[in-house]
C-alpha cells in the first residue's frame, strides 16, 4: 500500500461583529441569530454548517475551523428578550470567501440575494464580518408661546394653534421597506390636527436639504368617536434622497374647549410605524410592523372666583351679579402685522400704558395689556373661566351688588404657573420589539417657586358691606331738600 500526503488547508476563525444603528448612533446587538452555510466542494448547493448561533452581549460571534470555499450568514431572528426593534434581513445572503490562509475574503461575483451594500463589511486582515440593522427614530416635541422649542410640553389656550414639529430618522435601507408611516393620535375633544398646516421637508445624510416630492407621502386627517388621527404615510421606494437623514413634518392642532384643565394636560401621541423585515410583501402575524412611540403634552388652566359678602345683610353669603373684567399682560404674545395680539385664536389691541396705570394693573407704563372678558358671578357667588394658558392676569371689578363696596384695586388671578416633572423618558420594549420614549408622570405646579397643590383653586374675593351716597340730581336729593326746607320754615314760625 502506497500512501502519498496530502496538501495541509489552513482553516481560519472569522468574528463576526453585530452592530444596530439608529440615526447616527451604533450599538452592539446581542441575541441576533444566523444560520452559517457553505458551499458543497460537488454542486451549487449550500449546506447549513451552524444554526442557530446567536450574537453575545458584545453582539459578536466566533465562527471556528472553517475550511477553504465559499460560505453565507443569514438572520433568522431575536432570541427572547433581545427584539430592539432593528429591522432584520432575512431574506439577504452575506457571503464571503476564505481563501488557503483561511483569511475572509469578499466575494465579487453576482449572485441572487446577495447583500452588497453598506450594511455588510469584510476586513480579512483582522478577520472580522460587520453586519449593521437599521432602524428609524421619531422625536415629537412643541413649540412655547414664547417661540422657544420644549422637548415635550407648553401651555396654551382653547383656540390656539398649537406648533408640533416630528423629527424622523431615516433608516438607510429605507426603500427596501413595505410600510413606513407616521401618526399623530389625540382626543379629539381636546385637540385636533389641522391638516392644511401640515409641511414635509427632508435631510440627506450628509446634512443637505431635500424636496420630497407630494407623490412620495399621503396626508389624512381622520377624526373616529373619540380620537383625530393624522396619518402621513410614506412611498419608501420613493425616498432614495434621504436614506440615511431625515423628514421633518411641521403642523399645527387646535385646542378644543373640551381641553383638560391642569392635572395632567392633554397628552397626544406620535408613532411610526415600519417593516420589520426587509423585502416584505405580507406584515400580517410574526411580521407585523414595528412601532416606536414618542408624546406631547399641552396644558391648560382655568380661572375660578368666588364671591362672597362680608357684613350687611348678606353676610356671609355669594354675591351674585357682581362683574369683573379680565385682562392679560401680553409679555409672550408677538403683535401681528395688524398691530393686534393674537390670544386663544382671537386677536386683542392692548389697551394705554396710561389706562393700564389707572386701572391699577401696573405702575409701569411700558407695559402692555388685553382686556380677554368680562365675568360676571351666578348663583352663589361663583364664576369661571377655562382654557386659559399660563401668565399674568387681573380682574379688575366694575360692578358690585348694592350696599356693598367695590374692590379699590385689581385682584391677582394667579394663573402665573410652571409645571414640571412631566416627563420619564423611558427605553421600554414591549414582546414585539415595540418602543415607547417616554411615559407620563403626575404633574407638579409651581407659582413663584411655592408649591400649588390645585392650580384650580377657587380665589375667595370679598366684598364689603358700606353706604350708598345720595345722587345728584336724584329724588332722594330732593326728598333732604324738602326736609331741609320744612325745618327751616318751622323754625322762622
Amino acid at each position: 500500500v502506497t500512501v502519498y500526503p496530502k496538501n495541509s488547508i489552513a482553516k481560519g476563525t472569522v468574528k463576526l461583529v453585530k452592530q444596530g444603528k439608529q440615526g447616527s448612533t451604533t450599538t452592539p446587538l446581542a441575541g441576533v441569530k444566523f444560520t452559517l452555510n457553505k458551499k458543497n466542494d460537488t454542486d451549487d448547493d449550500y449546506t447549513a454548517v451552524k444554526t442557530d448561533v446567536a450574537t453575545d452581549t458584545d453582539g459578536k460571534i466566533t465562527l471556528d475551523n472553517l475550511a477553504k470555499g465559499r460560505y453565507y450568514l443569514q438572520e433568522t431572528g431575536y432570541t427572547d428578550g433581545n427584539d430592539k426593534g432593528y429591522i432584520l434581513n432575512t431574506t439577504g445572503k452575506f457571503y464571503f470567501d476564505i481563501d488557503e490562509n483561511g483569511k475572509a475574503v469578499k466575494v465579487d461575483d453576482t449572485i441572487d440575494g446577495k447583500v452588497d451594500d453598506a450594511s455588510f463589511t469584510i476586513d480579512s486582515t483582522h478577520a472580522t464580518l460587520t453586519v449593521t440593522n437599521y432602524k428609524p427614530d421619531i422625536a415629537k416635541t412643541v413649540t412655547k408661546r414664547d417661540g422657544t422649542a420644549n422637548t415635550h410640553e407648553a401651555d396654551y389656550g382653547v383656540g390656539d394653534a398649537v406648533p408640533y414639529t416630528l423629527t424622523i430618522k431615516v433608516p438607510e435601507n429605507i426603500t427596501s421597506l413595505k410600510t413606513f408611516t407616521v401618526t399623530d393620535t389625540t382626543v379629539k375633544a381636546q385637540l385636533i390636527q389641522n391638516k392644511g398646516s401640515v409641511k414635509i421637508s427632508g435631510k440627506n445624510n450628509a446634512g443637505g436639504d431635500v424636496t420630497l416630492a407630494k407623490s412620495a407621502y399621503t396626508i389624512t386627517v381622520a377624526p373616529d368617536a373619540n380620537n383625530s388621527v393624522m396619518t402621513v404615510a410614506f412611498t419608501p421606494s420613493a425616498l432614495t434622497g434621504v436614506a440615511g437623514g431625515e423628514i421633518t413634518i411641521a403642523y399645527t392642532a387646535t385646542v378644543q374647549s373640551g381641553a383638560v384643565v391642569a392635572g395632567n394636560g392633554n397628552v397626544n401621541t406620535a408613532k411610526i410605524v415600519y417593516s420589520r423585515k426587509t423585502n416584505l410583501t405580507d406584515e400580517t402575524g410574526g411580521n407585523k410592523p414595528y412601532e416606536i412611540t414618542d408624546k406631547g403634552v399641552v396644558y391648560t388652566f382655568g380661572l375660578n372666583i368666588h364671591k362672597t359678602a362680608k357684613g350687611g345683610t348678606m353676610n356671609g353669603t355669594g354675591l351674585k351679579g357682581v362683574t369683573f373684567d379680565l385682562y392679560k399682560k401680553v409679555d409672550t404674545e408677538t403683535l401681528n402685522g395688524n398691530s393686534k395680539y393674537p390670544f386663544c385664536g382671537q386677536e386683542y389691541a392692548a389697551i394705554s400704558g396710561d389706562d393700564a396705570v389707572k386701572l391699577g394693573l401696573t405702575t409701569n407704563s411700558a407695559e402692555n395689556w388685553i382686556k380677554i372678558k368680562t365675568l360676571t358671578t351666578g348663583e352663589n357667588g361663583y364664576v369661571s373661566a377655562a382654557g386659559l394658558p399660563s401668565g399674568t392676569y387681573k380682574l379688575v371689578e366694575t360692578k358690585t351688588v348694592n350696599g356693598y363696596n367695590l374692590l379699590s384695586k385689581p385682584v391677582d388671578a394667579k394663573l402665573n404657573l410652571t409645571y414640571a416633572a412631566a416627563w420619564s423618558t423611558t427605553k421600554t420594549y414591549d414582546d414585539n420589539g415595540n418602543q415607547i420614549k417616554a411615559e407620563t408622570n403626575t404633574t407638579n405646579y409651581t407659582r413663584d417657586t411655592a408649591p400649588v397643590a390645585d392650580p384650580s383653586a377657587a380665589i375667595e374675593i370679598v366684598n364689603r358691606a358700606g353706604f350708598t351716597l345720595p345722587v345728584t340730581g336724584g329724588f332722594s336729593t330732593l326728598l333732604f331738600s324738602g326736609i331741609g326746607l320744612l325745618l327751616v320754615l318751622a323754625g322762622v314760625g
